[in-house]
């Protein structure tokens, strides 16, 4: 038997509700006045999230390519394993990562050996050829790959499980489809969606279907999640990048990417959306969560733009 722990329930944040009159009067904004809340709070949004990428580029010496592989495994990973993704981030270069994407076994073996996950498999023959093959790859680039233990194998969504979640980005890093130029080329949210949008392997999804005595698991990053990463990844760090080099470009593209892309479907948008719908795409609802996380969450009812619509 394998020594994976079995873990089936999504762990959901508690989210702190805003206050009853708040959720009555946006709803009762006119568009125009909600237009500019939304505009505030999401540009203080995409600057909380450069700051956050600001720090990811200092760690990588400026490198964007090494920033975008920290970003993505953050991304991909999701909530339950942020830190090991981003410890996985650190030791896996983007060099190792460019000189192995012509062979998808061979980023296989470098992302789940690093990860020390692959220890936790029985060994067949295709186990057997990725520990063979990393073992190579510890050498070559000089890694110290993680422990198992690092990684949260309870108490989560399925589809969010660590193993199926590298397997996904080693196909996505398979002959180079994700890179910076690729990032910026997004405009829609279709463009986003072409490029992330693919099959992992079969083997893995397969596998943990088997040992969490599940139906078959989806292998493809779908369209929910090519807007996540649209979401958390392409426009922020689009956006960061028009800062950097001072584009009013950039920076307008990566809001009018957020337009493009529907509103989220979440716990926070579900209490704003109490009284009447306010949010109609992700610029929108980024704005709602900022206005929860950074507002109502901390108490912060004298400094909250909303409260300033309201009281005018």
């Amino acid at each position: 038997m394998s020594s994976i722990e079995h873990g089936y329930d999504e762990v959901v944040r508690a989210v702190s509700s805003p206050r009853t009159e708040c959720l009555k009067e946006i709803a009762a904004l006119n568009k125009g006045i909600l237009c500019d809340l939304f505009t505030e709070l999401t540009r203080e949004r995409l600057v909380r999230k450069q700051c956050d990428i600001d720090a990811m580029l200092r760690q990588a010496n400026y490198d964007w390519n090494q920033t975008l592989i920290m970003l993505l495994f953050r991304v991909i990973g999701g909530s339950h394993n942020k830190l090991p993704m981003t410890d996985l981030a650190n030791i896996t270069q983007y060099v190792a990562i460019t000189r192995e994407s012509n062979s998808l076994t061979s980023l296989e073996a470098l992302l789940l050996g690093n990860s020390g996950l692959l220890d936790l498999y029985d060994e067949d023959s295709y186990v057997r050829q990725l520990r063979e093959e990393h073992a190579h790859l510890v050498a070559k680039y000089r890694v110290v790959p993680m422990s198992a233990n690092a990684w949260k194998l309870r108490g989560m969504y399925i589809h969010n499980h660590p193993t199926l979640r590298l397997a996904q980005i080693a196909a996505l890093l398979h002959k180079g489809r994700v890179s910076v130029s690729s990032v910026m080329s997004c405009l829609t949210r279709r463009d986003v969606y072409n490029i992330f949008s693919c099959d992992s392997s079969q083997y893995w999804s397969e596998l943990i279907a088997k040992l969490y005595r599940r139906p078959p698991l989806t292998r493809r990053i779908g369209q929910f999640k090519c807007d996540i990463i649209g979401i958390n990844l392409v426009a922020p760090l689009i956006f960061t990048y028009g800062v950097y080099i001072n584009s009013a470009y950039r920076i307008e593209q990566a809001i009018d990417l957020l337009n493009n892309i529907p509103t989220e479907d979440n716990n926070y948008i579900k209490l704003w959306h109490t009284y009447g719908t306010v949010a109609k795409s992700a610029f929108d609802s980024q704005a709602l969560i900022q206005l929860t996380r950074e507002y109502c969450e901390n108490g912060y009812c004298d400094r909250c733009p909303l409260y300033r619509k309201i009281r005018k």
